[in-house]
């Protein structure tokens, strides 16, 4: 897998990403109803027909700088196909992409993605950035994006959030529409703590999405306490654009 890792990452550093990258959307869900409202695009390296996961190249592209390209690429294939593929069918689905704190310490980046947005006609109030944990803290450029982003109309959120000291450090730097709830946070040993994230992020006007719910018993729970949005295999596993359309836009109930 090294091999392909470094086909990933040569191919971002020369800004030749044809045929090197295909986006899964993971379908995001209302808990109340099961219906899918959103979704997230997720990206996967392409090597000799092989899917790459992207925690062998994602690190290693914020570390060189690589993400910065890679994450553009990503953000306006998201954007053309929720112009072309879901505003057609459905106008009220949000979108949710990654974004890697490297990413909104570029100075100029709200600039660029706001244009983009204008460019490609993007209803920015149904996209959401989840800024993805990295340990990297925003600096004064991050911090200013994101309120550009804020301002322009996006939506926001962390990602990744599995404890209560780790929410409040996140609020303070920016806030946001939205936490994540990260998948460990559904280990039996956790139950407790994810409570106090969810009662936290609710005391805040935060309102709460989560990631990896795998069971029942998990959904009662989320349900239970309010929150209303989540994700997993309970749901619906990662698909591609074309079955993502057909299972969740070409339906009556979409």
């Amino acid at each position: 897998m090294e091999k392909s890792a470094e086909f990933i990452i040569n191919r971002v550093m020369k800004n030749n990403f044809s045929m090197a990258f295909e986006s899964l959307l993971q379908p995001i869900f209302d808990t109340s109803s099961f219906k899918c409202v959103g979704t997230e695009m997720l990206i996967r390296g392409v090597h000799r027909r092989a899917l790459v996961a992207p925690d062998l190249f994602i690190h290693r592209l914020e570390d060189n700088g690589g993400i910065v390209s890679l994450g553009e690429h990503i953000i306006g294939t998201a954007f053309s196909y929720m112009k072309d593929v879901i505003m057609p069918h459905n106008s009220s689905y949000l979108m949710h992409l990654n974004l890697s704190p490297v990413q909104l310490n570029d100075v100029g980046f709200a600039g660029r993605v706001i244009a983009l947005a204008v460019q490609r006609s993007v209803p920015v109030q149904r996209i959401v950035f989840e800024i993805t944990d990295n340990h990297l803290p925003l600096d004064d450029a991050g911090r200013e994006n994101a309120v550009r982003l804020r301002e322009a109309g996006f939506l926001l959120a962390w990602d990744d959030i599995h404890s209560v000291e780790q929410l409040q450090d996140r609020l303070a730097q920016v806030d946001t529409n939205f936490i994540k709830l990260d998948r460990s946070c559904f280990k039996a040993t956790c139950s407790e703590e994810t409570l106090r994230i969810v009662r936290r992020a609710q005391d805040s006007e935060v309102d709460v999405i989560a990631e990896g719910v795998e069971t029942f018993s998990q959904m009662q729970m989320l349900f239970n306490n309010n929150v209303r949005m989540a994700q997993g295999y309970l749901f619906s596993r990662p698909l591609d654009r074309e079955s993502f359309r057909h299972k969740h836009l070409l339906v009556k109930d979409a």
